[in-house]
C-alpha cells in the first residue's frame, strides 16, 4: 500500500504534466498535415481558376479590339479603291456592270455623307440622316434619284441608312480615339494611364481622380512652355493638325 502511495504522483506533478499535450501518434500527424496540404490546395486551386477567368476575360475583350480594328482596316481599304478610281475607270464599270456601278456610287455616297454628318451632326436623327444622303445622291447622279420618286424613302432605309450609320459610328470611334491619344499627350506627365479595355465602372473610377480633375480644370490656361496656345487649342490642333476651321460642334 505505501508502495503504491509512492509510486502515484502528487497533485502538483499531474498538473504539471497536463501543462504540456501528450505528442500526437504519426496518424494523428498525418492525418493534420494531410489536411493542411488539401485546405492550401484548394486554394491555390481557387486562384489559379480566378486568374484564369480574368485572363479569359481580357482575352476576349482584346480579341473584339482586333476583330473592330480588321473591320475598320477593311472600310478603309474600300474607300481607298472607291476614291482611287477615275473617272474612265467609273465609266468602264457603268458600261460593263450596271450594279457594280451602283455599288461604287453608293460607297462613294456613304463616304461623302458619313463626313458631312460627323462635321455637322455628330449624332443626326433619321430625317438628317436621310437629308444627307439625298443631297450627294443627287449630287452624284440626280437622273437616278428622279426616278426613284416616291420609292427614295424605302430606297434610303434598304439600301443605305444601315452602312451610313455604321460609317458614322466608325468615324466617331476614330475622332474619339484621336482626342483621348492628343490628351494624353498633353497631359501624360498628370493624368493616370488607362487602358482602352478598362471596365466602366473602373472607367467612371478613373474619371472622378483628383489629377483627373485638375486637367479638365487646366484646359482653358495657357501653357507654360508656349503662351500662345491653352491646352485647348493645342489638343485641338493635335486632332485636326491640317484644318483651319474646325466646326464648333466637333470641338464641343
Amino acid at each position: 500500500m505505501v508502495l503504491f502511495h509512492a509510486l502515484r504522483p502528487s497533485s502538483a506533478s499531474a498538473s504539471r504534466l497536463s501543462l504540456f499535450p501528450r505528442p500526437l501518434l504519426e496518424s494523428e500527424d498525418s492525418d493534420l498535415t494531410s489536411s493542411s496540404v488539401d485546405q492550401m490546395n484548394d486554394a491555390v486551386t481557387r486562384k489559379i481558376f480566378s486568374k484564369l477567368d480574368n485572363l479569359k476575360t481580357l482575352l476576349e475583350k482584346v480579341k473584339k479590339n482586333q476583330e473592330d480594328m480588321k473591320e475598320e482596316i477593311k472600310t478603309i481599304k474600300e474607300e481607298v479603291a472607291i476614291l482611287s478610281h477615275d473617272q474612265a475607270c467609273i465609266d468602264a464599270v457603268i458600261i460593263k456592270d450596271p450594279e457594280q456601278s451602283m455599288n461604287r456610287l453608293l460607297g462613294v455616297l456613304i463616304i461623302k455623307s458619313a463626313q458631312d454628318l460627323l462635321e455637322k451632326k455628330i449624332y443626326p436623327n433619321y430625317d438628317e440622316f436621310k437629308e444627307s444622303a439625298e443631297f450627294f445622291l443627287r449630287e452624284s447622279d440626280n437622273e437616278f434619284f428622279s426616278t426613284l420618286g416616291s420609292k427614295w424613302e424605302p430606297y434610303f432605309e434598304k439600301k443605305i441608312r444601315k452602312p451610313l450609320s455604321k460609317r458614322l459610328r466608325s468615324l466617331r470611334g476614330t475622332l474619339c480615339a484621336r482626342v483621348k491619344t492628343a490628351i494624353f499627350e498633353n497631359f501624360s506627365n498628370i493624368l493616370p494611364p488607362i487602358s482602352n479595355i478598362t471596365k466602366v465602372s473602373e472607367i467612371a473610377t478613373w474619371k472622378k481622380k483628383l489629377a483627373v480633375s485638375n486637367c479638365f480644370c487646366k484646359l482653358f490656361e495657357k501653357i507654360e512652355d508656349d503662351e500662345n496656345d491653352t491646352y485647348m487649342t493645342k489638343i485641338i490642333k493635335n486632332v485636326w493638325p491640317k484644318k483651319k476651321n474646325i466646326p464648333n460642334l466637333q470641338i464641343a
